[in-house]
């Protein structure tokens, strides 16, 4: 089976659990992850909104949107996020974000 295939195929599962239970934030989280490694960034971050419509405190998504708005080009929003998800999870680990005369630099708390 190819990758396509399997990308297809987790998100026809994906997209059942969600309407079994359009409330599931996790599953948004799952399938803006999918998105974003399709590189279909735009959409990743439209469903990683939902998910945080759903749980307004939901650290990982707020992450997983910081590096699709990365991904687009979009530092200022990227850190934004970054900064709130390290807010929500300072255990997480998760990866500060920073701009230096436009590099981006990631460290890790």
């Amino acid at each position: 089976m190819a990758i396509t295939e399997d990308a297809e195929k987790a998100m026809e599962v994906i997209n059942l659990v969600l309407t079994m239970n359009p409330f599931n934030e996790k599953a948004y989280l799952l399938k803006g992850n999918l998105l974003l490694a399709q590189k279909a960034t735009d959409e990743a971050i439209a469903v990683y909104d939902e998910a945080l419509e759903l749980n307004p405190n939901f650290a990982q998504a707020y992450h997983e949107r910081g590096r699709a708005k990365l991904a687009k080009g979009d530092k200022d929003g990227s850190m934004e996020d970054m900064k709130k998800a390290i807010e929500l999870a300072p255990e997480a680990g998760y990866q500060y974000l920073t701009v230096r005369d436009g590099d981006v630099i990631v460290m890790q708390l």
